[in-house]
């Protein structure tokens, strides 16, 4: 079943609840915090952003209708820093628990090997 795009602020607010960026409890915190949500889907993303309750990549992803995979573990995606063939690269505003790491600044990177490339061939992300 295709994603489909919210066309107004009660849609966006449901793929927002579902995503589970924010335990229940704390986004209603937040959502009540924030006076005068527009209608409008796209105009309701900005006022989130402003208000912190969303990064701009999971504003763009949730306009296209999707609301899954945001969380990686205890982790909450919150910036897309890159892609590849065979890996896409994160932000989770902190650190990702994997077999190796290389901290760099909030961002982490790993060496990945992949089954399928040549033993030495990894990815670094």
């Amino acid at each position: 079943m295709a994603a489909t795009t919210p066309a107004s602020a009660p849609d966006l607010l449901d793929l927002l609840a579902k995503s589970r960026i924010w335990p229940d409890d704390e986004l209603r915190t937040r959502l009540a915090a924030i006076p005068n949500l527009p209608v409008d889907a796209t105009k309701t993303a900005a006022h989130l952003i402003k208000h912190g309750v969303l990064t701009t990549f999971q504003a763009r992803v949730l306009l296209t209708g999707k609301y899954r995979g945001f969380r990686l573990g205890a982790y909450v995606i919150r910036e897309q820093i890159g892609q590849g063939l065979l890996l896409l690269v994160a932000q989770t505003g902190g650190r990702l628990v994997e077999q190796e790491q290389h901290r760099v600044g909030s961002q982490c990177a790993r060496d990945l090997q992949h089954p399928l490339l040549p033993e030495g061939q990894g990815a670094r992300r």
